[in-house]
């Protein structure tokens, strides 16, 4: 279930780049589609599977009393604001750290 949907969504992702790119959709449009309808399962589904990752992924994991958190600059890319001049180029970022995930979860 968590490789589908996070397959479907790095799908989804990559679609939008491209009508980006295309020149069919302004950047504007880009980055609020993301915000507004793929950012919520986007950090989702990459702290769900930094739970596969080894730990030399390219975060820091701490415990503490609310559980697990993880510390990444490509999650906190992908839970805080795209910028201005950079949001197809982060939206990339987003889905090939998804995709490197990905490789880490294990075949069920």
């Amino acid at each position: 279930m968590l490789r589908a949907s996070t397959e479907a969504l790095c799908g989804d992702l990559e679609r939008e780049i491209a009508r980006f790119e295309a020149g069919t959709t302004a950047e504007a449009d880009l980055r609020q589609g993301y915000e507004s309808r793929y950012q919520a399962n986007t950090v989702a589904a990459m702290l769900a599977l930094m739970y596969y990752a080894p730990a030399n992924f390219g975060f820091t994991l701490a415990h503490n009393d609310a559980g697990r958190t993880f510390n990444s600059p490509d999650l906190e890319l992908a839970e805080g604001k795209v910028h201005d001049g950079l949001v197809a180029c982060e939206m990339k970022i987003i889905v090939q750290t998804l995709r490197d995930l990905l490789g880490h979860l294990p075949e069920s």
